[in-house]
């Protein structure tokens, strides 16, 4: 997921009532719910190394702990530190792990929900895992988080704090909704509805008084919210796989291999449909409540196009090993530029074709590699 869902649920685990667990308690739960992409490091290494790093061992179960472990250290480090300055009492050490542990688990787990994918077994196992049912951005999560957390922290606060922290979210509603606003990919109905629910959440803010203890029950039900609407969205994701394999029946002389329902920005009812066989890639937009999905919605992509020798020497190159390992619906195709050969290779998944999934190898005319991948 994105990192502002990722610092809303750390925010709203605070006001469930554990930032008063300890001093810190809030900037941990805030961190550790980010810490691991620190990995976003390795995309200044060019991008075969980011897709290699990126959901790799700090994403993983042998990598959380310790990721937290460090992030404790670090807070208690500074929390003595403060302590001896201002007089203080500081934070303790078991309380800040509990926390950051705590908090550093909902960032594979959410990572884990969208087609991107986990490998929750690194080092001993590099097998992703996908869950697929939620975009890698979800704006109503942004909607009922963000919503939620406005009630609960403009309200209990001095002037001054509630004041900037009024401007503070007051810059985050408008740029997030000037992304909405501007995306091509959500309709103007669905636009609407994220804007009115932003502001609901405004109007609950100054109408209706909320205490302490109403905050933390606020924190804690949006929380839930959350894990039912993931629920939900396994139910539909589901219905939209039954839609799939139905058009999957219609295929003729090719052996089908797997169906896939990917998740698609702002709208829990459309769907990537996305049908493997042993030849080719059928691609289609499925929406739920229209009228269903059929082949001859269907885009065909062949696995290979060109000579089988160029594209089996370019995934043989170690950049194409690298890829392959990474790429989950990858097709590959052959383009001759006089002594060259460009061997491109696309992750269908990131559909239309993204310039970061994709890989481009070219060979000359023994088939070797002869420059640097690009990704443009």
């Amino acid at each position: 997921m994105d990192n502002l869902t990722h610092t809303l649920v750390g925010a709203a685990l605070a006001e469930t009532g554990l930032k008063r667990v300890t001093p810190l308690a809030t900037p941990t739960l805030l961190i550790a719910a980010n810490l691991p992409d620190i990995d976003v490091v390795a995309r200044g290494f060019g991008q075969l190394a980011f897709l290699h790093h990126h959901r790799g061992i700090t994403h993983a179960l042998v990598g959380l702990p310790v990721l937290a472990a460090l992030l404790a250290l670090i807070m208690w480090g500074g929390s003595r530190w403060l302590a001896r300055q201002t007089g203080s009492p500081g934070a303790r050490f078991g309380p800040l792990f509990g926390l950051s542990l705590l908090s550093i688990a909902t960032h594979p787990l959410l990572d884990f929900t969208n087609a991107y994918g986990w490998r929750p077994f690194l080092p001993w196992s590099d097998r992703w895992f996908y869950g697929d049912i939620a975009f890698v951005i979800d704006i109503w999560i942004w909607a009922a988080l963000g919503g939620a957390l406005f009630i609960a922290t403009t309200r209990r606060s001095k002037p001054f704090t509630r004041r900037l922290s009024l401007t503070l979210w007051a810059v985050l509603f408008i740029s997030t909704g000037v992304i909405i606003a501007r995306f091509d990919g959500a309709g103007v109905g669905i636009k609407l509805l994220w804007f009115a629910m932003v502001a609901v959440a405004v109007a609950c803010r100054w109408l209706f008084p909320i205490n302490e203890r109403q905050a933390r029950r606020l924190s804690l039900g949006l929380l839930t919210a959350v894990l039912v609407y993931f629920g939900t969205l396994t139910l539909v994701h589901r219905a939209a796989l039954d839609q799939i394999s139905t058009m999957a029946q219609a295929i003729n002389n090719e052996q089908v291999t797997q169906i896939s329902a990917l998740s698609m920005p702002a709208s829990p009812l459309s769907w990537l449909a996305l049908v493997t066989t042993d030849q080719a890639f059928y691609l289609a937009e499925l929406r739920l409540l229209s009228q269903p999905v059929s082949l001859n919605s269907a885009q065909r992509m062949a696995r290979a196009t060109g000579a089988p020798s160029a594209i089996l020497a370019a995934h043989r190159t170690a950049d194409g090993q690298s890829f392959l390992r990474f790429a989950r619906f990858p097709a590959s195709e052959v383009h001759e530029h006089g002594e060259q050969i460009e061997v491109v290779i696309r992750d269908l998944r990131f559909f239309p074709p993204s310039n970061l999934f994709t890989l481009r190898i070219r060979l000359d005319k023994n088939l070797h590699q002869i420059a640097e991948p690009s990704s443009n």
